[in-house]
């Protein structure tokens, strides 16, 4: 009961809301703008990018508590040059076997200036995009939420 007290003893304390007010602005700014710039990003690449065959030539599995998590290592040629793609967390499932992906097909899009840069066309960053946007938007809120209850506070 005791730590309850002192919790709610800090956050009435003027220095509290002070700070917090004066770091959820630009922090619910950052979050939308970041969120925004992974959409657009994205969208941009997909408009010049090019597809490609390219094939999983190697895998790393982390096993975890309730899931194993697959790395893949994927190759793929652009003008003869062989470029290799290191994708984190590309599969996640209870039990990954190796063989089932070494030598698998997979489409890639890369970047015909820059055939280094390459994305999957099925993975776009919206979700991260969403997310970002309503963190900020969330903070945002609370920010007039602590404001209307504190009221005004001197900078």
């Amino acid at each position: 009961m005791e730590e309850n007290s002192l919790l709610s003893q800090a956050m009435e304390s003027e220095t509290f809301q002070k700070y917090v007010t004066i770091a959820l602005i630009p922090i619910s700014i950052i979050l939308i703008l970041w969120g925004i710039f992974l959409s657009v990003s994205y969208s941009s690449f997909v408009k010049t990018a090019v597809e490609i065959d390219g094939v999983i030539s190697d895998v790393n599995i982390i096993n975890g508590k309730s899931h194993d998590y697959l790395d893949a290592y994927i190759t793929y040629t652009v003008d003869g040059v062989e470029y290799e793609y290191y994708y984190e967390n590309y599969k996640t499932a209870r039990i990954i076997n190796r063989r089932d992906y070494e030598g698998l097909p997979v489409k890639l899009l890369y970047d015909p200036e820059n055939p280094a840069k390459v994305r999957l066309p099925n993975r776009p960053p919206y979700a991260y995009s969403v997310v970002m946007v309503i963190a900020g938007i969330a903070s945002a809120v609370l920010y007039f939420v602590l404001k209307k209850r504190y009221g005004s506070i001197q900078y």
